[in-house]
């Protein structure tokens, strides 16, 4: 199995997005059932989120399915189809945050000083919590061990992966506090909870999960905008690899720059000019060879080019 996800990570990444696509639609009717019952703008906030990541799946699955094509005019594939998704992804997550944090702060205002509002209606909310919790927690597990066999190059399950654990923490956070008020007694020092409980639900989570949107965010833009390599890890293992199947007398002329766009991996590897007229260019030719040998027992999509500068 594992030399098969080396051989083929688009299949690992589809089977991943596929199961995702599979448990959020199931999880998409329920909540939406809840949010229908209940009215309670976190419900909406959740179900929103689940929505748009059965929709967000399914679009992720077309790319990876057509990202890897290289044509006449994107002669290196449209692997950056693949952040460019996080990005938009990311964007409308943070939107949706706002606007459900915005309609609850409305909501509460109203009850603290206008005195008006609705006791919310918890009961439906809690079994469902309880499922969903379950679900994203194996999906999010998944996702990684998935992610893991292809040695975690996939931008598109990481997305899915920590919007899967925004969600389950989302989850979590609105079932535990819907038991607690469950339990609040009326006419009480607490009763207002009974009634804005919502709202403190909405902005504790959406305080908690607002950070990993705009992480994926900034990640995808560099990928994009072709930065650097983002993991040092990896970076500084490519790197190794790089200058020790190096021929010794370029160790101390060679820039190595890698980048990294979706699942690819490009490698420009610059040489000083003042050198060069003594390389042997069957040598280079040879090493480079040698070197997507290497490194395609470890990265599937290698794109690399060696410049006499």
């Amino acid at each position: 199995m594992e030399n098969e996800a080396k051989l083929n990570p688009k299949k690992v990444e589809q089977n991943a997005l596929l199961m995702g696509t599979i448990l959020y639609s199931v999880m998409s009717i329920a909540s939406f059932s809840v949010y229908f019952i209940s009215q309670i703008q976190a419900m909406f906030l959740d179900a929103s989120f689940i929505l748009i990541t059965v929709c967000s799946t399914i679009v992720a699955s077309v790319i990876s399915r057509h990202s890897e094509r290289r044509s006449e005019r994107f002669p290196s594939g449209l692997f950056f189809l693949e952040p460019l998704y996080a990005i938009f992804r990311s964007v409308l997550i943070i939107v949706l945050t706002i606007l459900s944090c915005t309609k609850v702060s409305l909501s509460a205002w109203q009850y603290f000083v206008h005195g008006k509002g609705e006791v919310i209606n918890v009961l439906p909310i809690i079994p469902y919590e309880i499922l969903a919790v379950i679900l994203c927690t194996f999906l999010y597990f998944y996702y990684m061990r998935q992610n893991k066999k292809i040695n975690n190059m996939s931008t598109l399950i990481n997305a899915e992966a920590k919007t899967t654990l925004l969600d389950g923490l989302m989850c979590a956070g609105i079932g535990i506090v819907a038991l607690l008020v469950a339990f609040i007694p009326e006419n009480t020092s607490l009763d207002f909870i009974r009634y804005t409980g919502d709202f403190f639900i909405t902005i504790t989570l959406s305080l908690l999960i607002i950070k990993a949107p705009f992480k994926i965010l900034r990640n995808s833009f560099i990928e994009v905008a072709h930065g650097t390599m983002i993991d040092d890890s990896q970076k500084r293992e490519i790197e190794t690899v790089v200058y020790n199947t190096l021929p010794f007398q370029l160790k101390e002329s060679l820039n190595c720059q890698i980048y990294k766009v979706g699942v690819s991996l490009q490698i420009l590897i610059l040489v000083e000019q003042d050198s060069y007229q003594t390389i042997d260019y069957q040598e280079l030719i040879s090493y480079r060879q040698q070197l997507k040998n290497i490194l395609a027992q470890k990265f599937n999509y290698i794109d690399i080019q060696i410049i006499l500068s």
